[in-house]
């Protein structure tokens, strides 16, 4: 079960939406959390009330969901895109 109080946002980062889900006090310190494939933001529901009980501003960023369109061409190691 999700924990409650937890807001739910999208950020934008060039032609990916990131779906984030954030709880704890805005003004607290920033604990930015990552998920490992194939999981979701929901891997992270007992540690979010945690740190928000410490004063930590704890964000889930799940990289998993809201793919806008797929690469143009595959990325090469370097980070650039193949051609």
């Amino acid at each position: 079960m999700p924990p409650s109080g937890v807001e739910h946002f999208t950020a934008n980062a060039g032609e990916v939406r990131l779906h984030c889900a954030a709880t704890g006090p805005r003004d607290g310190p920033l604990v930015v959390l990552l998920h490992g494939f194939p999981e979701c933001w929901i891997s992270w529901r007992h540690q979010l009330p945690a740190l928000a009980a410490a004063g930590f501003r704890a964000v889930v960023v799940s990289v998993m969901e809201d793919r806008v369109d797929p690469p143009s061409a595959p990325i090469a190691s370097s980070g650039s895109r193949a051609t």
